[in-house]
């Protein structure tokens, strides 16, 4: 109980809580505005080649940039 006691007085003294509060609400702000982007344009072109090209990508064999231009034209 002590260990986290301080720790939690050193995420208050050191800025992290704040931070790490602020890094949070900004993620969930992007995914939820994300998703709402999604189904208001519905599916993307080529959807469908997400896993194949994720499959790609996790393999080395193509960058992640490509992959996403790829999907986006369909």
């Amino acid at each position: 109980v002590a260990a986290i006691e301080r720790h939690g007085k050193w995420l208050d003294g050191s800025g992290q809580r704040d931070r790490r509060r602020l890094a949070r609400a900004r993620d969930e702000i992007s995914a939820l505005a994300t998703a709402q982007l999604r189904r208001r344009l519905g599916a993307l072109p080529g959807e469908s080649k997400l896993d194949e090209l994720a499959a790609l990508v996790a393999a080395g064999e193509l960058d992640a940039y490509t992959a996403a231009d790829e999907l986006l034209a369909g």
